[in-house]
């Protein structure tokens, strides 16, 4: 099975000196200024660059292979690339306004961004030129690359994949051409989907084979590994309402029809042993793309409800409830028998926080999670040691309407890997829908990606964290066009330190001649092809991240001291539950405390596991919790030291509105007053004063709002990381030494 694990992206680095952040990150204005009166020659400064290109490169291959003249050739290749966008970009205005337009909010001035595009995609180029010669002059030959790199000799171990047992971090970028160089990443995917099926038998012919093994030829050829993507798209004969009725927008079928659960089987049947025994092939598979089942109107639609589906929910309102009699208890209904219980979708506001509206939304979630499980025991009929995780996008978590169908915690116990598809924003972005609350209160829009990778780090912590379509470029509805290297490095240390083991980044948006992509052309817009700095911090952090790799792994594995207590009962009763548990979180992580998020249901059934090392549980506002869950649990975190309730909901009610006794861990629980964003922050900190002084020593500084401090707590090879998500600069105090670390910026001190 070794010969399929992961091989180390950007190779293993070993930190021989020291050097200061400044340097090694080679950092370049935080403004990009946009030429937006172009004189001059366009010849001539396409010259220009391709000059400064040919001097760097000159300059490196004259200087020993070492970390920095590493990173000095991961500029060069991204400008070289440039020089070809730029000159296509120049030469087709017209037909690169009408990608541009195809992002809504610029369309009226499309004809001059993409005007002005070339022009500022090569000026950019001289400026990261610059400063890559400028640090390659002057940097110290002290940081030696180690090897190149083989991913035929990694392994994963507890979550993360080793090369001759030292972390690396692999990532690429999605829908990359395969001869790249191979500092853009290694990672790479096959693509099979329903598709694919046959009507007649085969259902996967010996053709087909053929052409998904050519396919990881491909990528063998280019030496790069393959995961396999499980796509979503029906057969076009597929078209019965039986089938149909149901779908979702990522998932276009009724995942209860008994032919949903052939078709993957023939599929997976077709290719699956084509996939395990080639050795271009990863042993990673994602199940499922995005998927949700949405209940309510939302942005994402909602599903209709079938026959088939509704017979489903009726056998499991029998194993829940047993009885009419008792269903009508809990529901405050008169059905006779439980083959009356009929209702339509979406659901109405009115309907939402009652009896129906909770067992729908548990029902919703245990059947998404049956048909991950089907997909998770297909593959691993081919390859039992498949790491098969599913891509679910972050905004789902801490979404106020909790209906989407998808339970974290049973993936993330249940499957060998965890997934998540994160969104992360800066706010300074141009947004189509409403703006996101970071404008008002971060420069990073940090929380929905990292609150999501933390529940499922804290639920799996020896699981590998895989995120393949991270949105902190750019996603559907919103771009940056002139990104700063500093967001884009704080973006991915952010992740990185949560838990994120593997990632690809969103999206690779040229053709070879440098036309924008046929595919998601109202992306292209503001994507890491139009940004030379962008894409140039993107593989230089990747480079960085990978030379701390050990250190970064000891942060995310720290020992928690501060648990936070999660209750998904009181997320789908509750439509105010999520936004005060998230700010209650942020207060949390701005303490710099390591943090561990407990789900009610890990306590019922691993306490040992989920609270260990944890000496003060902070419970959110919680006012709904199942009765026999608040029963176990109430007995079980008995074993907690110190126990802070916020706010006043504080397990008043059943899932079905009936009032609750009260509880012994209320009764011998602090209470503190709820508040949002810095009075909240406020009184955590004064809360956990006694938690924050015995543990003085993981900390690097004061608890500062909009500061996020991570260490690795290790006596030696021991670093500091500071990152500001906050508006505004914030100066602090580490080891006697004062730093000034402005918004977006990552400071990494070592010591």
């Amino acid at each position: 099975m070794d010969r399929r694990f992961l091989r180390c992206l950007l190779g293993v680095l070993v930190l021989l000196g020291t050097a200061a952040t400044s340097q090694l990150m080679g950092q370049i204005p935080n403004r990009i200024v946009s030429q937006s009166q172009p004189t001059g020659s366009f010849q001539t400064l396409h010259d220009k660059v391709k000059q400064k290109i040919e001097y760097l490169d000159n300059l490196i291959l004259a200087r020993e292979s070492d970390f920095h003249s590493y990173r000095a050739r991961i500029t060069v290749e991204v400008c070289r690339k440039f020089v070809t966008f730029a000159q296509w970009d120049h030469a087709h205005p017209e037909s690169l306004a009408t990608t541009i337009g195809k992002w809504r909010p610029v369309y009226s001035d499309r004809k001059n961004l993409a005007r002005e595009l070339p022009w500022n995609e090569l000026n950019d180029c001289l400026k990261i030129l610059a400063a890559a010669q400028k640090e390659l002059e002057s940097s110290p030959r002290i940081l030696k690359l180690s090897h190149a790199g083989d991913l035929e000799n990694a392994t994963m171990v507890d979550g993360n994949y080793k090369i001759f047992d030292r972390p690396c971090f692999p990532f690429g970028i999605f829908r990359a051409p395969l001869d790249l160089p191979q500092s853009f990443g290694k990672i790479s995917f096959v693509y099979i989907q329903p598709k694919d099926l046959n009507r007649q038998r085969p259902a996967i012919n010996s053709g087909q084979k053929s052409w998904f093994r050519s396919e990881l030829n491909k990528v063998s050829t280019a030496g790069k590994k393959a995961y396999l993507f499980l796509g979503d798209e029906s057969p076009a004969w597929a078209t019965s309402e039986a089938i149909q009725k149901g779908r979702s927008m990522h998932v276009p079928y009724n995942i209860d029809h008994p032919i949903a659960t052939r078709w993957w089987q023939s599929l997976i049947d077709g290719f699956g042993a084509e996939f395990s025994r080639h050795p271009a092939a990863l042993d990673l598979v994602m199940l499922a793309n995005e998927p949700h089942w949405f209940s309510t109107n939302t942005p994402w639609g909602h599903i209709e409800l079938s026959e088939i589906t509704l017979a489903r929910f009726h056998d499991w309102l029998r194993s829940r409830h047993g009885t009419i009699e008792q269903l009508n208890a809990c529901w405050g209904t008169s059905h006779h028998q439980f083959g009356e219980v009929r209702f339509e979708l979406p659901f109405e506001e009115r309907q939402q926080e009652s009896g129906l509206w909770y067992d729908w939304c548990r029902f919703n979630m245990d059947r998404g999670s049956g048909f991950f499980q089907m997909l998770d025991t297909e593959v691993k009929r081919f390859n039992p040691g498949s790491l098969n995780h599913v891509k679910t996008p972050s905004q789902l978590f801490l979404d106020t309407q909790h209906d989407h169908g998808i339970d974290w915690y049973q993936m993330a116990q249940k499957l060998g890997a965890l997934g998540v598809d994160s969104t992360m924003t800066s706010n300074q972005g141009t947004f189509e829908l409403e703006k996101t609350v970071c404008q008002n209160r971060y420069s990073i829009e940090w929380v929905q990606s990292v609150a999501t990778i933390d529940l499922l780090k804290s639920i799996g912590p020896n699981k590998p964290m895989i995120d393949l379509e991270w949105h902190g470029i750019s996603s559907i509805h919103w771009r940056n066009a002139k990104l700063t290297s500093e967001y884009v490095r704080s973006g991915l240390w952010l992740n990185y330190l949560a838990g994120l083991s593997v990632h690809q980044s969103w999206y690779w948006s040229r053709e070879v001649d440098g036309a924008p992509s046929k595919l998601n052309q109202e992306e292209f817009y503001g994507s890491l092809l139009t940004q030379p700095i962008a894409l140039n911090s993107y593989l230089r952090t990747m480079a960085e991240l990978n030379q701390h790799a050990e250190q970064v792994v000891r942060v995310v594995k720290r020992r928690p001291i501060v648990g936070l207590l999660y209750c998904e009962d009181a997320a789908i009763q509750d439509k105010h539950y999520l936004a005060n548990f998230s700010e209650v979180y942020q207060a949390l992580k701005f303490t710099g405390l390591p943090l561990r998020m407990i789900p009610v249901r890990q306590v019922a059934e691993e306490p040992t596991v989920c609270l260990d090392g944890i000496q003060v549980l902070v419970i959110p506002p919680t006012q709904s919790i199942g009765r026999q869950l608040f029963k176990s649990i109430d007995e079980k975190l008995q074993q907690v030291p110190r126990i802070i309730h916020v706010g006043d909901k504080k397990f008043q009610m059943n899932v079905y509105g009936n009032r609750l006794p009260e509880s012994k861990t209320t009764k011998r629980a602090d209470s503190i007053p709820f508040s949002a964003a810095e009075n909240g922050f406020k009184r955590i900190v004064n809360a956990l004063s006694h938690e924050l002084e015995r543990n003085g020593s993981v900390l690097a500084a004061e608890p500062t709002w909009g500061l996020l401090q991570y260490s690795t707590g290790s006596k030696t090879n021991r670093i500091k990381v500071l990152i500001n998500v906050s508006l505004k600069p914030i100066r602090v105090l580490v080891s006697g030494t004062a730093y000034t670390i402005d918004p977006m910026e990552t400071k990494i001190i070592k010591e």
